[in-house]
Order: structure tokens, then C-alpha cells, then sequence
């Protein structure tokens, strides 16, 4: 398994505003020994051992990628399985993010048994117990029945009174800090195969996969991008921006809508070019990309670009919902940063330091 690394925010706190953001990550790229020379095969089988978060994800986005460089039409069956994998796999992690994670990160108990149970239930049975843990822990309803009025006022009235853990972390995020995390960083636009053609360079750029841009400019992917254009999500973004709570509500529609039979496939193949191949998968962090060049069977080139350098970019989301903020104190700047960061959601380790200028 690789060394997962670790984001670092470094914070100066001047005349009650953060006056400075430096977002370092110590995460380094996928290493080419464990990939270049080596068969295809050797590969998409190394990749999943690799991760220990998103792994499923990880492994098919992999194989996708390879299959496609190889020149391998893809097996309609093996896509439908992989594409039902990575989406239980993204309902556990956005169960454990409102379960868990957001409580935490507020103060509150977190319901660690639910998604625990969630963890160890066997496949058969997964699909029902995630549609049973967000019906009685999430949503305190059918998942249906609280998608069906996509307003507001709904939203206000679920928050203020429902009873779930997820309405109270929302309420207090709300009552908290409803201004914080907004930024003039655009959500990332549909990341379709073709589009991002356009967007990510040859595999010979090896410093993308730690800064990656859209056109130069960092952008945002997760829950809030996947669904700006639903109409909650987008209600509450153009009431509130792209704030931590827009973010939460995002994540809310983002499980909603996965636990429900209409969602497309999360992975995706496309041949760039001869040789070339482009595998996308979703996550509950976002979009998660790699790019293997293949000749003769055996890997020459492979980059993995993974949401948190999107969302964690040294320009991005982070810093720019960050500075300027007026706080109370370092206490309360590595609060923020802190709540912040949960929204949008690193899959390494995260630690903030404050200093006043």
C-alpha cells in the first residue's frame, strides 16, 4: 500500500481576519516502477491494493483506463459490475461522512454502529441495508419521499425540525458559520470523456497529477459539481454560494440520488489515442481519473489524478474560502479550516497550523 501522505494549511490570523492560506500536501504521485514495463493485466490487478480509501473505485477507473490503451472493447456485463461496485462503494463513504465525519467535526456523537453494520453486510443485502440506514439515520423518510419536494422551504422545514443527526448537523452549520467556504472557484463543468480531452495534458506533463487545472484555473468536483444543476442544490448555491453548508446539502442529494434506480454508470472508458486510454470513475469525493499509455501490451506511461488535488489544489477552494475570513482567534481560524477541509473532504490525513502575523 502506498504512503498516503498528508495536507497541511498553514494559517496567519492579522486584525482579526486570516490574512494568509498555504495549502502544502505531501502525497506524491503514483510511483512508475509499480507500473511502467509491467503487462496490463499486472497492473489493473496492483492498483486496487494500493489505496486503502476508494479502492474499488481506484480498480475499476484502472482497469478502464488499461482496457481502452489496449485497444479492448469494453464487455457491457464487467462495466455494469464495476459501475454497481463504485456506487455502493460511494453510498458507504457518503454515509460515513454524514454519520460520522460531519458530527465529529461539529461536536456531536457521531453514529458510528450504523455505518458499521452498513460495512459488514453481505452483497445480497447491501443495496436494502444503505436504502434502511439513510431512510432511518439521514433522511427520517423514505429517500424518495424526501427528494420529492426539491424546495427550500422543504429543506427549512426538514432542518429546523427533523430529528436525524444529518438536520442537526445541517442546522447547526447554518446557525454556525452559513457564510463560510464561499469562493469565486467554479464548480468543475460535466467531465464527460470528450471534454476532458480538451482539458488534461500529454502523459509527459508528470506534474499535472498534483496540481491539475481546468484551462489553468483550479476548479471544484464532488457532490457540489455532480449536482449543481438539481434544482436543491441549485436553489441553495444561488441563495447561499458555494459554501460549507451548500456542500452538505449537495452531499445529502448526492446520496439521495445514488440510492435511487436512475443513475448512470460511475465508470467510463474512452481511447484517447492509439495506444492511449482514459478511465473516469465517480466517487463520493468526485471525479477520479486515470491514464495509462500501453504498447505491446505492457504499460509505458500511467497517471492517476484523484479528486483531493482538485479540492485541495495550492489556489484552490480551500484557500480561496479561507482568506480573508474574519475569526475571533486562531482557535477559531483552525475551526474554519477545519470544517472547511471536511466539506470538501480529502481522502489523506489533514492538519492545521495557525500563527499570528
Amino acid at each position: 500500500m502506498l504512503r498516503e501522505g498528508e495536507i497541511t494549511v498553514r494559517l496567519t490570523v492579522q486584525r482579526g481576519q486570516i490574512a494568509s492560506v498555504d495549502v502544502r500536501s505531501t502525497r506524491g504521485p503514483l510511483p512508475a516502477r509499480l507500473t511502467r514495463g509491467r503487462r496490463t493485466d499486472e497492473v489493473a490487478q496492483v492498483i486496487p491494493l494500493l489505496f486503502s480509501v476508494c479502492a474499488r473505485a481506484q480498480g475499476a477507473a484502472s482497469s478502464a483506463a488499461l482496457e481502452a490503451a489496449d485497444g479492448q472493447m469494453p464487455d457491457f456485463a464487467r462495466q455494469a459490475e464495476r459501475s454497481r461496485a463504485v456506487r455502493s462503494e460511494i453510498v458507504i463513504e457518503l454515509l460515513t461522512r454524514l454519520l460520522i465525519d460531519w458530527p465529529r467535526a461539529l461536536g456531536l456523537a457521531p453514529e458510528v454502529a450504523a455505518v458499521a453494520r452498513l460495512r459488514q453486510a453481505s452483497a445480497p443485502a447491501l443495496q436494502l441495508s444503505c436504502a434502511a440506514a439513510a431512510r432511518d439515520h439521514v433522511f427520517g423518510v423514505e429517500t424518495e419521499s424526501w427528494l420529492a419536494t426539491p424546495t427550500l422551504s422543504a429543506l427549512s422545514d426538514w432542518t429546523i425540525h427533523g430529528a436525524t443527526l444529518p438536520a442537526r448537523v445541517l442546522r447547526q452549520i447554518e446557525r454556525e458559520a452559513l457564510d463560510l467556504g464561499r469562493s469565486p472557484v467554479r464548480a468543475m463543468p460535466s467531465a464527460e470523456a470528450g471534454t476532458l480531452l480538451g482539458v488534461v495534458p500529454p502523459l509527459d506533463d508528470e506534474a499535472y497529477a498534483a496540481s491539475p487545472t481546468w484551462h489553468g484555473e483550479p476548479v471544484e468536483t464532488g457532490p457540489l459539481a455532480r449536482r449543481a444543476q438539481h434544482a436543491l442544490v441549485e436553489a441553495y448555491s444561488e441563495r447561499h454560494g458555494n459554501t460549507v453548508a451548500a456542500r452538505f446539502v449537495a452531499q445529502l442529494v448526492d446520496l439521495a440520488l445514488w440510492l435511487g434506480p436512475n443513475e448512470p454508470d460511475t465508470v467510463r472508458a474512452h481511447e484517447v489515442a492509439p495506444g492511449v486510454g482514459l478511465g473516469l470513475a465517480e466517487t463520493a469525493r468526485g471525479l477520479l481519473l486515470h491514464q495509462a499509455e500501453v504498447r505491446d501490451g505492457r504499460v509505458q506511461r500511467y497517471r492517476i489524478v484523484a479528486p483531493t488535488e482538485w479540492n485541495f489544489h495550492a489556489d484552490g477552494a480551500l484557500r480561496k474560502g479561507l482568506l480573508g475570513r474574519a475569526v475571533a482567534d486562531g482557535a477559531a481560524a483552525s475551526h474554519d479550516a477545519s470544517l472547511l477541509a471536511q466539506a470538501l473532504d480529502p481522502c489523506v490525513a489533514f492538519a492545521v497550523e495557525v500563527s499570528d502575523a
